[in-house]
């Protein structure tokens, strides 16, 4: 499935791992479908991260959308924040909770 097709629009983000080593970074929540399902973005050979938390437009876990150009990947957060990785690949994975 393509980056931005993947069904996060209102999913809620909990955590945020790196492995250094690896050059791995992971990605995870839930959905709010019901039941809730969790959710992981797999990352890999990360080469940069960014994760700002300025809260623009207020605070919210929520994701609004993910966009992808070349082997940046953006998930735009609703409180207007950007998180921005640079890796060659990522992998989605949900299961029910």
């Amino acid at each position: 499935m393509e980056f931005e097709k993947l069904p996060l629009h209102d999913a809620v983000l909990e955590k945020i791992e790196y492995e250094w080593a690896s050059k791995v970074l992971t990605v995870s929540g839930h959905r709010s479908v019901m039941p809730p399902e969790a959710f992981s973005l797999q990352f890999e050979d990360v080469t940069d991260v960014f994760v700002p938390q300025k809260e623009h437009w207020g605070a919210s876990s929520s994701i609004n959308d993910l966009i992808t150009s070349e082997q940046e990947f953006l998930i735009n957060m609703q409180s207007g924040d950007t998180i921005s990785v640079t890796a060659t690949a990522f992998k989605y994975a949900s299961s029910n909770t």
